[in-house]
């Protein structure tokens, strides 16, 4: 290497975004009420707005335990869904499979 050391702290998340179809998935109702301090930017169009939510300015590490919250509520929705329980395992029932480059 011919450059010198240096520190670099470790990243910090500075913002989530959801996309249209997820938000459509989960609902928009529930997905702008996030378990976060601040609510989401609505990115997009009216009819399938994608949300983004903003978690901070990259400093401070209180932004994953928010980060690991936003993910979390989607799940405890499917739950809710499942009547308390896990779903299934498996493909989510009416989405559809992604398939790879050139399939």
């Amino acid at each position: 290497m011919s450059c010198a050391p240096s520190w670099a702290p470790p990243p910090v998340p500075v913002a989530f975004t959801l996309g249209a179809r997820d938000v459509r998935a989960a609902g928009l109702a529930h997905c702008r009420r996030p378990p976060l301090p601040t609510g989401p930017v609505p990115v997009g169009s009216a009819a399938a707005p994608a949300l983004h939510y903003p978690l901070g300015d990259g400093t401070d590490p209180a932004a994953w335990t928010a980060l690991k919250g936003a993910h979390r509520a989607p799940q405890d929705r499917r739950r809710l869904k499942y009547g308390g329980v896990s779903p299934p395992a498996g493909p989510v029932p009416g989405r559809r499979r992604r398939r790879g480059c050139g399939r």
